[in-house]
């Protein structure tokens, strides 16, 4: 509700302002959507300026805009290619179910793309504590996904939040002159960067 009328406000002090109200859920901004057509009036001039959508569908609109085509990267094809992954490696004795984790927490929201990141990166938090040697098998593991997946051009939310925040920062102007944020402890780190 804060958010909607913060939004509301920026909209009448700034008639020339283009302004996002984002969130993780899909379902809630449809909601706020609704909630801001009754606060301002559906037809109203500072109503259309008002982008209220979640970020991922901000992010695939952006870099659709920017002309690239690509296809989201879902749970069945990660796991899939982490299959894959364990069956080439060698001394691969690590549990799927660690893998898919370890994707889910550290490789893919920190958007760690090679060894020397993913050695150096703390795993602050995650249960199972590795040592050098056993990260670099499990490194091993990651590398072959990254690379089938890229040459599938597919990516998760993660990583397409990443190269929409690497487009905008080679920018000189900005997409929105306000941005409001609503659930912003569901984003990982790539969403925050987009955001910021």
């Amino acid at each position: 509700v804060v958010a909607l009328h913060r939004a509301a406000y920026l909209a009448r002090k700034y008639p020339a302002d283009k302004i996002l109200l984002t969130t993780y859920s899909r379902a809630l901004a449809a909601r706020l959507s609704i909630q801001a057509d009754i606060l301002m009036g559906t037809d109203s001039v500072d109503r259309k300026r008002l982008v209220i959508e979640n970020l991922h569908s901000v992010a695939t609109r952006l870099l659709v805009d920017n002309g690239t085509k690509f296809q989201l990267f879902s749970r069945p094809e990660v796991t899939a290619l982490l299959k894959k992954s364990i069956k080439e490696a060698k001394d691969a004795d690590v549990p799927l179910a660690f893998l898919e984790s370890e994707w889910d927490a550290v490789i893919d929201p920190w958007g760690i793309k090679d060894w020397d990141s993913y050695r150096k990166l703390p795993r602050r938090g995650r249960a199972t504590p590795l040592g050098a040697r056993r990260r670099r098998q499990i490194w091993e593991i990651y590398e072959r996904v990254l690379i089938e997946s890229s040459k599938m051009d597919h990516r998760s939310f993660s990583q397409l939040c990443r190269d929409v925040a690497e487009i905008m920062s080679a920018r000189d102007t900005s997409e929105y002159d306000h941005v409001i944020v609503d659930e912003s402890q569901d984003f990982g780190p790539t969403e925050l960067s987009l955001l910021r």
